[in-house]
């Protein structure tokens, strides 16, 4: 064989190489496109991500500008009924201290007993003073004189209203009214006896009913005894029965 028919391995490819180099042709191809692809999928969902995101820092900003704005309503409507309260509060205590210091206040001021006899009726007068500052109105007197046992004076009002002064009257302020209470029956010999040994009591107790200018009614409860003596002050304040509203 000639030189000049010796195939030339460099001049010339073989089949199997131009394959190989088409395919990774294709395959650098591929992955450029994928990549792309890749690339633009990656950037799209970045940018929906981002926009989401803006729009729910926007939103959250929102609500909360909204919440914050109840809140402060809220606090605005708490603070302006608890000022509404305080005020009626204020108000109505002046009211109430007005009130206590205009109306009339009516009290026993004194109790007079005579006619402690035997065979006749004990009696007696009581004097009612108001010492506040307005009149006391529709007032009635209902007063009785009775035996009782030592330290235990009565503590219920009778139900009966015997020798009550059902007449209404008007006591003015600082005015002293005068209302008489007697005794039903005599005293005998068997009370005078226990009188004298200090085994009973005469007491004089009875009930007052008034209303002041501010339309509200009262009541006075008042009980005395009768200390022994025959002139002057003779009566002493029962250990109870005595109140007043």
């Amino acid at each position: 064989m000639s030189h000049h028919d010796t195939p030339d391995n460099n001049n010339e490819s073989r089949p199997e190489e131009i394959s190989h180099d088409r395919s990774d042709n294709n395959q650098s191809a591929t992955r450029k496109k994928l990549n792309k692809t890749y690339n633009e999928l990656k950037s799209r969902v970045q940018k929906c991500i981002s926009s989401w995101h803006r729009k729910f820092l926007v939103s959250t900003r929102s609500f909360k500008r909204r919440l914050s704005n109840l809140e402060l309503i809220h606090w605005n409507l708490f603070l302006t009924v608890t000022l509404v309260v305080f005020t009626c509060l204020q108000w109505w205590a002046t009211v109430k201290a007005y009130r206590m210091s205009e109306r009339a206040w009516v009290s026993v001021k004194e109790i007079f007993l005579k006619d402690i006899e035997i065979g006749k009726a004990p009696s007696g007068h009581t004097r009612i003073f108001n010492s506040g500052h307005s009149p006391a109105l529709q007032s009635r007197v209902a007063s009785f004189i009775d035996f009782g046992p030592i330290n235990v004076p009565p503590d219920s009002f009778p139900k009966e209203r015997n020798n009550a002064d059902d007449s209404l009257t008007t006591i003015g302020p600082d005015v002293t009214q005068i209302a008489s209470v007697k005794m039903k029956g005599e005293l005998t010999q068997e009370l005078f006896d226990l009188l004298n040994e200090k085994k009973i009591r005469i007491y004089v107790y009875g009930r007052i009913t008034y209303d002041d200018i501010f339309k509200k009614s009262h009541t006075t409860d008042f009980c005395m005894y009768w200390n022994g003596s025959f002139s002057g002050n003779n009566m002493n304040s029962c250990s109870g029965g005595n109140w007043a509203n």
